[in-house]
């Protein structure tokens, strides 16, 4: 779909387009059929949506605009152009990047609710801190470090992360098939574009957005079990209005997706009610 931004994206829609939308925003390098145990169970209710942000996956890839803000901007193109009213944004890993850009930029007008799926909002952390829910190992000491490393390695970090976020041991075979179909997903955006989102993300702060947003419309926040205590302390304190939920693992709505979409349903009927 051509966008007023000046870029094709590709999108996919299920269930009847007067329903309420609820559009799913994939993470980083990743792809619209990673929600696909999402599609039949919303599509009955709602009109359930996803897209490829540029550069990504089956979209348009441009040398230019590929940073949160100018996927922001491409996000509201999409609501705008479609004419979606009443959305329920669902950004997951460094998805919700381009939800909070989105909200930042074009505000809440169109927007019904909002679910962060497993992404502080806070990219960097001071050494040492224990207390924030942010970027964890992502570190100042560690920025250079993990972004040399997707340089020079970008298939074998994508590989290593595709595992972690599996629930898979590190020793699993890199042929295993969901974890060689996800790897490929990943590897459809250009090394260069891959590269710059991770630059862009780890020093990339959307706290205030976050807390700002969560008082407006309803918020969920869902945060994986090993950092569930952190990430519910946090966000109490900085999103009190706001739901929290854990999921076992960063890519557990595939793994297990029966809990998750109980989970967001329930969400989602506080949100149109």
């Amino acid at each position: 779909m051509p966008l007023p931004t000046g870029v094709s994206v590709h999108y996919v829609s299920y269930g009847d387009e007067s329903r309420k939308p609820l559009i799913f925003i994939p993470g980083w390098t990743c792809t619209t059929p990673m929600f696909r145990f999402q599609y039949p169970y919303f599509s009955s209710r709602y009109r359930c949506m996803s897209y490829d942000p540029r550069s990504t996956g089956r979209s348009e890839k441009t040398a230019e605009g590929n940073s949160y803000r100018r996927r922001g901007d491409d996000l509201d193109a999409l609501i705008t152009s479609l004419d979606l009213r009443a959305v329920t944004l669902v950004g997951w890993s460094w998805g919700a990047f381009d939800m909070f850009a989105y909200v930042r930029d074009h505000g809440l007008d169109r927007v019904a609710g909002l679910v962060v799926v497993d992404e502080p909002p806070i990219g960097p952390l001071p050494a040492g801190d224990t207390t924030t829910w942010g970027g964890h190992r992502l570190t100042p000491d560690g920025l250079p470090r993990f972004l040399r490393r997707v340089i020079d390695d970008r298939r074998g970090v994508w590989t290593r992360i595709t595992k972690s976020m599996l629930g898979k041991p590190a020793s699993t075979p890199d042929d295993d098939p969901l974890v060689a179909w996800i790897v490929a997903e990943g590897l459809l955006t250009p090394e260069s574009v891959a590269v710059l989102l991770v630059a862009d993300g780890v020093a990339s702060d959307f706290a205030e957005v976050a807390r700002n947003s969560s008082d407006q419309v309803p918020t969920l926040v869902f945060a994986q079990s090993g950092v569930a205590d952190v990430a519910r302390r946090w966000v109490a304190e900085n999103m009190p209005k706001a739901g929290f939920a854990e999921i076992a693992l960063h890519m557990g709505f595939y793994i297990d997706p029966d809990a998750f979409n109980q989970r967001l349903s329930m969400f989602l009927d506080e949100v149109y009610r």
